[in-house]
């Protein structure tokens, strides 16, 4: 059983590591996949845009969870 929920928790974690926000691993296979579809290389202005809109959704997720912890509490 304990095999089987630290399976569990590898298996989200590698999931949710290919979002494409900006900490997270799936930022840089966005951009490598929108380069190959595209055969443009992807602007510093349009990386720091997606940069700046991942930070943006980091911070949001985080205050949704807070403020649900708070009134579970």
């Amino acid at each position: 059983m304990l095999f089987y929920i630290l399976a569990i928790i590898s298996l989200n974690l590698s999931i949710i590591n290919l979002f494409p926000l900006l900490i997270l691993d799936g930022r840089q296979l966005l951009f490598l996949i929108f380069e190959k579809i595209t055969n443009k290389k992807i602007s510093n202005k349009t990386k720091q845009l997606v940069y700046f809109f991942s930070i943006i959704i980091v911070i949001i997720i985080m205050g949704i969870t807070f403020i649900n912890d708070i009134n579970k509490f």
